[in-house]
This record gives structure tokens, sequence and C-alpha cells, in this order.
């Protein structure tokens, strides 16, 4: 039904993710030089006072934030068949697990470097694992629906 609570978790799923996409995953910012921004749709960076936007590779984890809010979305609906929306759930996961090591890989192994410094993750990346969260929470209760119908089952 759709008034449970894990329809409250999904509903969650996909508004941080599609959130997520308009905060920075990690910033940098020297004192006096050039600013450097991490958005799930792109990097962004100063230079010479002006804005230079790079959107791929980066922008892929964009389109994977947008598909998991859409899977998380359609699993809304899909509460008469528990299994699928279980299924659903943990392709959702797979897919904001590809977010999180695609925007550390970048974080780390891209940005770090050429930037020279670290930066800070921003509140983005957080809004990331909130997702991944909510996800976990749902599907717990999904499976706790699945067993409660399971159990009435058995007594019939």
């Amino acid at each position: 039904m759709i008034q449970r609570i894990q329809t409250v978790f999904l509903f969650l799923v996909s508004v941080l993710l599609i959130a997520a996409c308009f905060f920075p995953m990690w910033s940098y910012q020297p004192e006096g030089g050039d600013a450097h921004e991490l958005f799930l749709t792109g990097y962004q960076h100063i230079v010479d006072a002006e804005m230079v936007k790079e959107n791929l590779p980066y922008g892929l984890l964009g389109m994977l934030a947008i598909a998991a809010a859409t899977i998380s979305a359609i699993s809304v609906f899909q509460f008469k068949d528990r299994m699928k929306q279980l299924k659903l759930g943990y392709i959702n996961a797979f897919m904001m697990l590809a977010i999180m090591g695609g925007g550390l890989y970048f974080i780390n192994m891209e940005l770090m470097e050429s930037v020279g410094a670290k930066g800070a993750y921003g509140i983005g990346f957080w809004l990331v694992i909130a997702a991944v969260v909510c996800n976990m929470a749902a599907s717990k209760f999904i499976r706790k629906d699945e067993e409660l119908v399971r159990s009435m089952d058995r007594m019939r």
C-alpha cells in the first residue's frame, strides 16, 4: 500500500538523489585562488576569473543519480509485488554505490591530484549517503511486510 513506511523512504531516496545533483560533492577554495567544485552533473572550476565546466565523464554520475531516483519512484508504485520492489531496491543500491564509488574515484584520483590539495566533501556527497541509508531502511520494511504476508498465508 502506498501509505506504508517504505513508501516514505523510497520517496526520500528520490528526493535526496535529485537534490544531490544541485549541491557539490566536493569543493576546494584556496585563499585568493581558483575555486574547484565537483557536482554529480559535472566539474567546474574558475580559471583566470572565468568559469570552466566539464561535463564528461563527471556527468555520468548525474545520469546514474537520475536513473536511481526514477527507479525509486517506480518502486513506490510496485507495492502489490513486494519481491519486485525488493529487486528494484537492490538495483537502486547498486547504482547508488556506483555513484559513491565513481565520486570517490574522481575526487581522490583525479581532482585531488590535479588540484594538489585536499578539499572538503560537500552536501551532495552526504545526500547520496543519506539516500543509501533510506534505501536500506525501505528494503528492511519491504522484507518485513513480505514476511508478515507469508506468515499469514501459512495460517490459512
